[in-house]
């Protein structure tokens, strides 16, 4: 069985992480942004896969990861690529403002699901954290986003944020 198939079909936790081992990152890449719903999930979700020792392959696609979250509409894929995102680097000189929007809207976002909300979160947070007016807008969005954050875990994380959030204000 190809490839092409074989992520075609439902796949377990057993095959995710046999073909993160065996089959070339460049190719799953190719695959995740197939057109084929299950194909690109599947294939995404086995890039969530790799072994650290890719992150740093991960943070060369990451504008690519970062264009593919903010177009797609699928939550499986969104969830996806915002996991692929957290494994990468957000250095001073490199956080794309749309990107770093995009993940500030999402933290409050009814619409979204707890694990985009709450990865949002995070992403937001390595991006911000370089720059003591960005921790400030952060810190007043997870404030004002505490009555709309209604999953358990999403206000676990924001108070573990707004906890990072005060200790690197007084750093600065």
């Amino acid at each position: 069985m190809n490839l092409r198939e074989q992520l075609s079909q439902r796949i377990g936790a057993f095959e995710i992480k046999h073909l993160s081992k065996t089959v070339s990152k460049e190719e799953l890449l190719s695959f995740s942004l197939s057109e084929e719903e299950r194909v690109s999930e599947n294939a995404t979700w086995v890039l969530t896969h790799l072994p650290k020792s890719e992150d740093k392959w991960l943070n060369t696609k990451r504008d690519l990861f970062i264009d593919s979250v903010m177009k797609t509409n699928n939550v499986t894929k969104k969830r996806l690529y915002l996991t692929l995102l957290e494994r990468c680097k957000y250095e001073k000189d490199d956080i794309r403002t749309d990107f770093l929007y995009f993940c500030l809207w999402k933290v409050a976002d009814i619409g979204e699901t707890t694990g985009v909300q709450s990865l949002c979160m995070k992403l937001s947070f390595k991006q911000c954290l370089h720059y003591k007016e960005l921790l400030l807008e952060l810190k007043d969005k997870l404030i004002m986003a505490e009555p709309i954050l209604t999953s358990i875990a999403c206000k676990h994380q924001r108070k573990n944020i707004l906890n990072k959030i005060n200790q690197m204000l007084e750093t600065f």
